[in-house]
């Protein structure tokens, strides 16, 4: 398999890094400087070479089941208590070294002070029920005022009248 580092030209080196991080391989090829982005994107991205580095670097990226569930896990537990040092104040530099910093959604300024979101657990351990089908959603519909849903339909009862009568004649 290709390395990035084997590329034969620092263009084709540009390019991958560029796609790799906008996704577009029209805006990639325009960075990495070609002439004409749009006719060598095409081009770039049907080598054989580059198409496994952007795939091998897809794999590298990409988070497997268990560590989705494993992060799931941990917001669904997680002590928003740790946060906060001596006065209530959140201890960023503390929040940091301890690697809980992952678990606020948004901050932002508001009055008073800084306002601060976490990802909320309800919803990362409804997930985790999901995907382990602790429960099955169902939907359940009714007629008027709760009563039964009539599903006789005058058309389908004529067509199927029409089905049987033809079929009264025939030898089976």
């Amino acid at each position: 398999m290709a390395e990035l580092n084997e590329l034969t030209t620092d263009k084709r080196r540009v390019f991958v890094e560029e796609y790799l991080r906008c996704w577009n391989g029209t805006e990639a090829a325009r960075r990495a400087g070609y002439a004409w982005p749009r006719r060598e994107a095409s081009r770039l991205l049907s080598n054989v070479d580059i198409r496994e580095i952007v795939e091998e670097r897809i794999r590298e990226k990409a988070m497997s089941a268990d560590e989705v569930l494993a992060h799931l896990a941990d917001i669904a537990r997680f002590d928003a208590g740790l946060l906060f040092g001596k006065a209530g104040i959140i201890d960023w530099d503390k929040a940091r070294e301890r690697g809980i910093t992952r678990f606020v959604k948004k901050m932002e300024w508001a009055p008073g002070g800084l306002k601060v979101e976490l990802y909320d657990k309800m919803d990362a351990l409804e997930l985790i029920g999901k995907h382990q089908a602790m429960w099955v959603e169902r939907q359940e519909f009714s007629g008027p005022d709760g009563g039964a849903i009539d599903i006789h339909d005058s058309r389908f009862d004529a067509a199927l009248e029409k089905v049987y009568d033809q079929g009264e004649g025939e030898d089976t």
